[in-house]
Order: structure tokens, then C-alpha cells, then sequence
């Protein structure tokens, strides 16, 4: 018995020289992805042993200590914030080298809200004619007549770029008020096409038109994740904008508005459901948009929801596992339920495409409203093991029942990037956050006819 083992430790270890041998030839680097660079709740275990050798040792200390290495055979539990510097070795051969952080637990108030969403595209999309009546009564459309269709994007009228509705209303009404022609340059799915157009003099408005309505923003309704009542931050959609099939990235520009889910046409296979909603009030605004990225919007609310329940922690990516959660979220009215679902699995690796973790709703009632997952859910908080682990980001297709998820702790990390001015000293955030609520009774236009 002693002779097995004493060979299965001669196997192992001239397996590991021939791996790291091997290594050195096709540029391994013990320092790369066997082991990721993780962040950890302080008091949390949180590294897993190297699964194919046994005999682990852990060495640690704070990172750019002189103190000695505390040592153990077992994942090292950190109890103190801090960053870390823990080293991992086989047999007593260095294989890894790695940063720990430990970090407080972070506590927010998790959402469920469903909001009304507007933000400004950054682009002029058609969204349909306005015929003019000319002076003899007769009614005209010179874009339609041009070969203009709705969908395309305004690129540019007489060579300038456009991107605001004000910049192509006056160059169209100064062509029309020079008896000259308008030349455009629109976007037609991958192609760019160009129309010669003459603008007509509209009787309603007193300035030239080509007959467009033009639309400069898009409206959604989706779900607030997470708030913090303190500085008012929020977060949630849980994906990237679209307008016109397109993710729009860097959306900085809109308002969160009161909604009433009024009724749910649920999901099938091949055809997604949605939630049917009302706004409440154009004016009621609830906060507004500061950022946005493939994890959802954030921004600061100008008032909070009406009932606030309990903050939660943020889960970290490590603490998020395969199991069972609740998802938070409004299939009436504006009342915030909790329905039964189950992670299927996390990637916290997965960042770049914003896809963390894997969903499945199992609640009965759920599924007989909305046959699972449906548009206008994106961003309902996911509550796992007393923490918000993420939010519900997509549903696949084929299946309702499932979908994708956004890790919260990236959220987090986002609200906190783009929400720049509650960095300021405390005596400036007043005065600050003053002014920007000031600024929500400007007007947002999505409509206007050029």
C-alpha cells in the first residue's frame, strides 16, 4: 500500500515537470487563467483547491507586506478588507500567483419596480410621413415621393451631419426658404442611400417641409434593479438599449417615468411575451439616465419608491451559485411580487457579454401569467441566499421558461462609475443634486415632424 502511493507521488510529480517543462516551451505562464484574480467578502472562503493535483499549499499575506506568509493546506478564509497577495504551490513548486481582495459587503435596496424608460438614440430615425397641404389645398409628401421609407436614418441634409432634430429642421427650412432642393443622406440597413428632395411650405407650421416625422429617441419599459436611498443611485434593465434592432452603447441621455403594468401577453416558443404598461404621467419623472452599458442604465431617482423593504448585500460573483432564488417583479399594477426560479449556472468570467448566470423560472403562477420570462422584465432582481445575486437580462427564444442573467456585483460597479458627481464633498451634493432635478421639467421630444 505505502509503495502505491509513494508511486502514484513519483507519477504526479514528474507529470507536474513535464507540464511546467512543456509550458516554458509554448509560452505557459504559471500566472495566467488556472486560477482568476478574485474579489471576496471579507470572512469568505472563496479559492478553490487546483483540482487535478493534490497536496495544495496556500501562502498569504497583505499585499505589499514584509510580514511572514501565513500558510495552510487549505483555502485561506480572509477575514480583514484588504488586498491580498496569496501564492499557490504543488509539491512545493510555485504554480500560482494571485490577487485577493476582501472586501465589506455592499447593501441596497433591491427593485422590482416596473419604469417607464426614454432616452435620446443620438441618431434621426424615420418613423413615418406627414403629408403637407399645400396652398391649393391638395395634400403632398416629397420624402415619400423621393423613395424614403420609414426606418431609415437620417444621416445628413445637404453634406452637414445630423444628430438633433433642431440641426435638420432649420438646414431643410433654409433650403425650402431658397427655393432650393434638400439633399439627403440616409442609412438603409447596411447600405447608405441619397434623395434629392424639394421642400414644400407648410400652412400649419409657416416653415418648409419634406413631409418626415423624425423620431430622436425610443421608449421601453423595463425594471429597476437596485437603489442605494442614501445618494439616490440606481440601476436596471440589466442589457444594453436597442432602437431599430441596434444595441446602443453609451446611452446618456433620458428619464425613468411611473408605470402600471395593465396586462402580460405571455411568452411562446418562438415568439417572446411582453409586459403591457402604462405611463402615469409624462411629468411624474422618476430620475434619469447618466449612463449606460451591456449591464443596463443608471442614473440618480429624484424620489424613491414608495415602499423601500429591506437593503440587501451584493452578492459577489464568487458567492453566486447553481440553486434555487426568487425574482422580483410587477405582473399588475405597480405591486412588487416575488416568484420562485432557480440559477442554472454562473460565469463569472462571462463580462464581456454580460451574461452571468443562467435562469429558470419554476413559479407556477409565473408561468401560467406569462409562460416565463418576458419583455419588459429585463432588470427584475434576482435574491438568492439573502443576497441580490443579479437580474433577469434576456429569455431565449425557443425555450420562456428560461433566460439569461446580469451578475449584480457588475451593476454595482457600473452605478458607481457613472453616477461621477455624488463623488463631490458632502456640503456639494445638495446644491448639486438641486440642480438636476431642476433640469428634469425640460422637455424630451421623441416625435417631430420635418
Amino acid at each position: 500500500m505505502i509503495a502505491r502511493k509513494l508511486v502514484k507521488k513519483v507519477l504526479a510529480g514528474l507529470f507536474l515537470a513535464l507540464f511546467l517543462a512543456a509550458g516554458s516551451v509554448v509560452g505557459y505562464d504559471p500566472g495566467a487563467a488556472k486560477v482568476p484574480d478574485l474579489r471576496l467578502a471579507a470572512g469568505q472562503t472563496g479559492l478553490a483547491s487546483l483540482p487535478w493535483f493534490h497536496h495544495v499549499i496556500y501562502r498569504w499575506r497583505e499585499a505589499g507586506s514584509v510580514e511572514r506568509w501565513h500558510s495552510s493546506p487549505d483555502p485561506p478564509r480572509i477575514d480583514h478588507p484588504g488586498r491580498y497577495t496569496v501564492q499557490m504551490s504543488v509539491f512545493g513548486v510555485p504554480v500560482r500567483e494571485m490577487m485577493v481582495e476582501a472586501v465589506e459587503p455592499v447593501q441596497v435596496y433591491p427593485g422590482g419596480d416596473s419604469i417607464g424608460v426614454l432616452w435620446k438614440t443620438g441618431r434621426l430615425a424615420v418613423s413615418g410621413y406627414a403629408p403637407l397641404r399645400e396652398d391649393s389645398g391638395r395634400y403632398v409628401c416629397p420624402a415619400a415621393e423621393a423613395g424614403i421609407t420609414p426606418g431609415d436614418i437620417l444621416l445628413s441634409v445637404n453634406s452637414e451631419r445630423v444628430q438633433d432634430l433642431k440641426t435638420a429642421i432649420a438646414l431643410i427650412d433654409r433650403s425650402g426658404s431658397q427655393g432650393a432642393e434638400v439633399r439627403l443622406e440616409l442609412q438603409r440597413g447596411k447600405r447608405v442611400v441619397k434623395a434629392v428632395v424639394k421642400p414644400v411650405r407648410c400652412q400649419s407650421t409657416s416653415r418648409y417641409r419634406v413631409g418626415l416625422v423624425l423620431r430622436d429617441g425610443a421608449a421601453g419599459i423595463g425594471t429597476l434593479t437596485f437603489f442605494d436611498a442614501k445618494t439616490h443611485r440606481y440601476a436596471a434593465v440589466g442589457h444594453p438599449l436597442t432602437a431599430d434592432g441596434e444595441s446602443l452603447a453609451g446611452v446618456d441621455s433620458g428619464w425613468l417615468l411611473e408605470t402600471s403594468i395593465e396586462g402580460i401577453v405571455a411568452g411562446q416558443k418562438g415568439r417572446p411575451g411582453e409586459k403591457v404598461g402604462l405611463f402615469l404621467s409624462h411629468k411624474a419623472k422618476l430620475g434619469n439616465i447618466e449612463g449606460s452599458n451591456r449591464y443596463g442604465i443608471f442614473g440618480h431617482l429624484g424620489r424613491l419608491p414608495d415602499v423601500l423593504g429591506a437593503p440587501l448585500p451584493v452578492a459577489l460573483a464568487s458567492q453566486v451559485h447553481a440553486g434555487p432564488c426568487e425574482v422580483l417583479t410587477v405582473v399588475h399594477g405597480q405591486k412588487v411580487e416575488r416568484f420562485a426560479a432557480e440559477i442554472l449556472w454562473v460565469h463569472p468570467g462571462a463580462g464581456s457579454s454580460g451574461r452571468g448566470l443562467g435562469l429558470r423560472i419554476t413559479d407556477p403562477r409565473l408561468l401560467s401569467l406569462a409562460g416565463g420570462i418576458v419583455q419588459g422584465m429585463s432588470g427584475s432582481p434576482i435574491v438568492q441566499d439573502g443576497r441580490l445575486a443579479g437580474a433577469v437580462s434576456h429569455v431565449f427564444l425557443h425555450d420562456p421558461t428560461r433566460g439569461f442573467g446580469v451578475l449584480a456585483e457588475w451593476m454595482l460597479q457600473s452605478a458607481s462609475f457613472f453616477c461621477i458627481f455624488f463623488r463631490a464633498a458632502p456640503w456639494m451634493r445638495q446644491s448639486m443634486f438641486q440642480q438636476f432635478w431642476e433640469s428634469c421639467a425640460d422637455p424630451f421630444t421623441i416625435l417631430t415632424p420635418v
